[in-house]
């Protein structure tokens, strides 16, 4: 009957452990457009089941993409930063379970003789100690609770970061590698012409020593020449920068790829990407809004954890052991102890710092929750202008096609004219010039299209559930 007391105080306890103090976290109402403003007949339509970067058919693309989801220093820090809001998760969890810490002591003391113990013969003493003692909170007041709501927020705020770098990753992937591709293209056009122009030069060069063809003629066949000539060392440089990029992207030093992805493909001009959708979407596909509204509910958990503090704490102690004066007993039946009951610690005078910190959390928790609002504003932004970038480049890559295919006829045209006698020289110069430039603005259309598109995705979220599968495995 004696332990009678103790076990209904426990119980009590139990019972008491039902009640969390701070807000109980709810998931924001957020307003939202009923569409994006941009016109979906300018939007893409079509989007099968695959990562975005397969529908390219670019196995080098999709290998660069799997690479860098394995090799990126980025995903790396965010695959670490996950491991380490799972270990506070676990280190958040041990408060559930008791604490149990073994000892052993050996204490040679003495006495004061002018003290309690003076007349005593022997005021020196040994005293040898071991065992176990146990600590076990009760959580009443939900603190234990509010900091294991917080640490498992944590985790998927940190697996979220990690979705997000992914959709970022793969997005500067697809971008260096457009402008890679975009580079070599427009180098090759640079190219023809330039041989197209050198035939001319010495064409004229010929007729100036026959008589046909003036002195001006050939200065200004040779300045053509020359000027589109010096376009060519601007492109080089741009597929060495897209290269150097791209290597770092898959983890590895600037160069290494520089041979590997010399003029191996060609550039793909997207037209068609995925379905666009509602912007109330963009709150389940973006992984920046998920981690910021997870964020949100940690933060808001912290309030409970602060405010808990505000209250007293209870747990169950107890020690089980053996002591004794003499070693030679130690370890005898008359040498065990036990001892075992209800404690309580409460906070009574800190200065006002315990009510400090409630409100310090309360406004980490409003800071976190206007985070979680800019982040939606921003992703509504991002598709916006992602969209108007996609249709008005798709509108002007098809008309510089028109220009560009009017200009080539209008060069062919003029020569014929000359060759005939009908026109002068400068006027074919200037109808090739023409539709080099044409031919040299669209290639930067098309590969800008194809940018554009890759935008889209990445203010979509896309890709990202395919590569934590591809990180999983």
């Amino acid at each position: 009957m004696k332990r009678l007391p103790l076990v209904l105080i426990s119980i009590s306890f139990v019972f008491l452990a039902s009640c969390a103090v701070g807000p109980n976290y709810k998931r924001p109402d957020t307003e939202m457009p009923a569409t994006f403003r941009q016109s979906a007949s300018q939007a893409p339509v079509t989007q099968g089941p695959d990562p975005w970067w397969e529908t390219f058919q670019d196995p080098i693309l999709t290998e660069l993409v799997k690479d860098a989801v394995h090799h990126n220093q980025d995903i790396r820090i965010a695959v670490a930063a996950v491991h380490e809001a799972q270990a506070a998760r676990r280190i958040a969890g041990s408060r559930w379970v008791p604490s149990i810490d073994a000892n052993a002591i050996y204490r040679r003391q003495r006495a004061s003789e002018s003290g309690a113990n003076a007349g005593l013969a022997d005021t020196e003493s040994n005293l040898y100690q071991t065992g176990l003692e146990a600590s076990w909170e009760i959580d009443v007041f939900g603190s234990v609770r509010r900091n294991n709501e917080a640490a498992t927020a944590r985790v998927q705020e940190a697996n979220e970061r990690l979705a997000d770098a992914l959709v970022a990753v793969a997005a500067e992937v697809g971008l260096a590698y457009t402008d890679l591709r975009g580079a070599e293209r427009g180098l090759a056009v640079l190219r023809r012409n330039i041989d197209v122009q050198s035939r001319t030069a010495s064409l004229v060069q010929s007729q100036l020593r026959t008589g046909i063809a003036s002195e001006i003629d050939s200065d200004q066949a040779r300045s053509q020449l020359t000027r589109t000539q010096a376009q060519e060392p601007l492109l080089q440089a741009a597929i060495d920068i897209a290269t150097y990029r791209l290597a770092v992207l898959t983890g590895r030093m600037p160069g290494e790829l520089t041979d590997s992805l010399k003029g191996s493909a060609a550039l793909v001009v997207r037209r068609d990407l995925v379905p666009v959708g509602l912007p109330s979407e963009l709150l389940l596909r973006r992984p920046d809004v998920r981690a910021a509204e997870r964020g949100l509910h940690a933060a808001t958990a912290d309030v409970g954890v602060a405010t808990a503090d505000l209250y007293p704490r209870f747990f169950l102690t107890g020690a089980a052991g053996l002591e004794s004066v003499s070693f030679g007993d130690l370890f005898s039946r008359q040498s065990g102890f036990f001892a075992i009951g209800p404690s309580i610690r409460w906070p009574v005078f800190r200065g006002g710092a315990l009510r400090a910190q409630v409100g310090a959390a309360e406004a980490r928790a409003n800071a976190q929750y206007a985070r979680y609002q800019q982040s939606i504003l921003l992703a509504v932004e991002d598709v916006e202008r992602s969209l108007v970038g996609y249709g008005q480049q798709e509108l002007r890559r098809r008309q510089l096609v028109e220009s560009r295919d009017a200009a080539v006829r209008a060069a062919t045209v003029t020569r014929q004219n000359y060759e005939r006698g009908i026109v002068r020289f400068l006027e074919v110069l200037d109808a090739e010039r023409r539709a080099l430039e044409v031919d040299l603005e669209l290639v930067r259309s098309e590969a800008e299209v194809t940018r554009q598109a890759i935008r889209l995705y990445r203010a979509l979220g896309g890709g990202w559930e395919h590569s934590v599968r591809t990180i999983e495995t």
